[in-house]
């Protein structure tokens, strides 16, 4: 499997991180097993925090097969060096990759462009702090065209709480939601 390492640690053990890549080459190769050729991940380190504040080392993984898992499979692990971090986060890729396999393997997603509404003013400045806190992660995905079921399907696969996603019935973007009774929600613009 095809891997991209994005290194953004700047810890103490930053000589030992160098040799991470090697160490993930080789842990990768465990989940060829699950994919044809075209599988690709991305292992990304950075520095997170503890349950009480202190600096530990975080390794998050994506993994896409384009054309079979639409939706990247994603898990991410804390530890105090970056090998018990990998040593962690592999094996809940796995565990999904499994549960994908063998839940979802018939169903194919063919997503389609459509033009999405913009859901945020680009003219307002987002770092901007207000009373409530501050802008303090940005994160980029592709929305999916889906039904309301295979979003579902998709938000458990991926452990979430929510799920964004153009919606196939009326080619509306959606946010599906898990309620804390376990039932789902659905947020639909006007």
């Amino acid at each position: 499997m095809k891997f991209e390492f994005i290194n953004k640690y700047n810890g103490k053990d930053v000589k030992s991180i160098d040799q991470l890549p090697a160490v993930i080459d080789v842990k990768l190769q465990k989940l060829d097993k699950y994919f044809k050729e075209n599988a690709f991940a991305t292992i990304k380190i950075v520095k997170g925090l503890g349950e009480r504040g202190e600096t530990k080392v975080k390794i998050e993984v994506s993994v896409v097969q384009p054309g079979v898992t639409d939706v990247p499979l994603h898990a991410e692990a804390l530890s105090d060096n970056a090998f018990d971090a990998i040593d962690t986060v592999l094996p809940k890729i796995e565990r999904q990759i499994r549960k994908y396999k063998t839940r979802f393997a018939e169903r194919k997603k063919q997503p389609i462009d459509l033009p999405i509404p913009a859901i945020i003013d680009t003219k307002t400045d987002l770092t901007e702090q207000t009373k409530f806190g501050k802008l303090v992660r940005t994160k980029n995905f592709t929305v999916n065209f889906c039904t309301v079921e295979e979003a579902i399907e998709d938000l458990e696969l991926l452990g979430h709480d929510f799920y964004i996603f153009t919606n196939s019935a009326d080619k509306k973007l959606s946010v599906l939601y898990k309620r804390r009774d376990g039932d789902y929600g659905l947020i639909v613009p006007e």
